[in-house]
C-alpha cells in the first residue's frame, strides 16, 4: 500500500477491507476509529466460513460493551472523597489514567507524592508511577507528550520537572545517567516542535526548501 507521501500526518486515513484468495485484509483506519474496524473484519469473516460452524458464530457483540479503563463521571470525586486529594489533582489523575487512576495512591511512596511536582500543574509523582509501570512508556516524551501532556500545554514548565522524573524513572525503568542525558536531548528536540519559535523555524525551512526548487523566467539561461 501506497499512501502516495513522505510526511504520515497528510496520508490518507481511509479504511477498507478485501478478499484475496481466501485471504481477508483489513487496512487504512486510525486510532480512533480501531474498534469499529475491528468489529467489520469480524462480521466479514463470518462469511467465509462453512455454513456449520457460521451457525455456530454470532456476529461481532462489541458494539456498546465497555472499553478497557472505562471510569465512571464521578471518578475524580470519589478519589478525592477516599484518599484526601486535592479536586485539581483527582481530576487530572481521572482524565489521564481512567480506572487506572486507583493504582496511584497504592503506588505512592509517601503522602507527598500525591500533591503536584509543581506549582499550578495537577500531575503527581504518584500518577508519573502508574504511567511507568502501565502506561508502556518507553522514553521520556511518551510521558511528556502522550501520557500526561505537560510538554504540550506548558513545555516551558518540562525543564523544572525534570530533576523528580529523573529519579522516578531510574527507579521503574532503570535509567542509568547516560540514558537520561541521551532521554533529555531527544525530549528537548521534540518540544521545539511545539513551541512558537520551533514552528517559525519549520516554516522557515519549508520556504527555503520551496524557493530552492523554484526559478523565475528570468533565471533560466537560454542555454538552459
Amino acid at each position: 500500500l501506497d499512501a502516495h507521501t513522505d510526511d504520515p500526518s497528510e496520508a490518507s486515513r481511509e479504511e477498507d477491507i478485501w478478499e484475496e484468495n481466501g485471504l481477508l485484509t483489513v487496512a487504512g483506519g486510525k486510532l480512533t476509529t480501531w474498534r469499529p474496524m475491528a468489529e467489520e473484519a469480524g462480521d466479514e469473516a463470518l462469511k467465509y466460513l462453512p455454513d456449520e460452524r457460521a451457525k455456530q458464530v454470532s456476529p461481532c457483540l462489541t458494539d456498546g460493551t465497555a472499553l478497557a479503563s472505562l471510569a465512571p463521571p464521578d471518578l475524580a470525586s470519589r478519589l478525592a472523597t477516599t484518599y484526601g486529594l486535592t479536586a485539581e489533582v483527582a481530576s487530572g489523575m481521572a482524565r489521564r489514567l481512567r480506572s487506572q487512576a486507583w493504582w496511584a495512591p497504592r503506588l505512592a511512596r509517601r503522602k507527598k507524592e500525591l500533591r503536584p511536582l509543581a506549582e499550578g500543574l495537577d500531575l503527581t509523582a504518584a500518577e508519573v508511577r502508574v504511567h511507568l509501570a502501565f502506561g508502556a512508556v518507553l522514553h521520556l516524551e511518551d510521558l511528556l507528550l502522550r501520557r500526561a501532556r505537560v510538554g504540550l500545554w506548558s513545555p516551558a514548565r518540562v525543564p523544572e520537572l525534570l530533576p523528580q522524573l529523573r529519579l522516578l524513572f531510574a527507579q521503574h525503568l532503570g535509567w542509568d545517567r547516560r540514558r537520561w542525558k541521551r532521554e533529555e536531548t531527544q525530549l528537548q528536540s521534540a518540544l521545539e516542535g511545539w513551541s512558537v519559535a520551533g514552528i517559525r523555524h519549520h516554516d522557515h525551512l519549508a520556504g527555503g526548501e520551496q524557493t530552492s526548487v523554484t526559478k523565475s523566467p528570468s533565471d533560466v539561461s537560454p542555454s538552459s
